[in-house]
């Protein structure tokens, strides 16, 4: 009797909180995809350079339950400043695809920051709606 009474309370809850696993688990792979566009930037880099830092999220960005997405690499090019200055004209110049497929038909936002010999390029989108996404509630 109790072994029912545990198997039914698990089936309810797998239940209840699949909505919430599917649609986190479908942003993370938009995510995924997201970032996987700042491979477009090394084809613009010297032969020389070392990634030093990557990283992408989902967060709010508001007070409302909607989701942004940022993608961050961080390399480290040992070159001019001349060549590091025309270097972040041209990856300002890319076009990264938005990281959710809807009405809006404007790409993702670039930023580029040059310090020292790092080179910073983030990508960010959004904000979409969270849907049942509660890292955006």
């Amino acid at each position: 009797m109790i072994k029912k009474v545990a198997l039914i309370l698990t089936v309810a809850v797998v239940i209840v909180l699949s909505p919430f696993w599917v649609a986190i688990l479908v942003n993370d792979v938009r995510l995924w995809n997201f970032s996987r566009q700042l491979s477009k930037v090394e084809s613009l880099l010297p032969e020389y350079y070392v990634v030093m830092a990557e990283g992408s999220d989902i967060y709010n960005e508001s007070n409302g339950n909607h989701c942004s997405y940022r993608a961050t690499k961080v390399y480290r090019i040992i070159a001019m400043q001349e060549t590091l200055d025309s270097l972040k004209t041209e990856i300002e110049k890319l076009v990264f695809m938005p990281a959710k497929k809807s009405d809006r038909s404007y790409p993702a936002e670039v930023n580029v920051d040059v310090v020292g010999f790092l080179l910073i390029v983030f990508i960010t989108d959004g904000p979409y709606d969270a849907g049942f996404d509660t890292r955006c509630w």
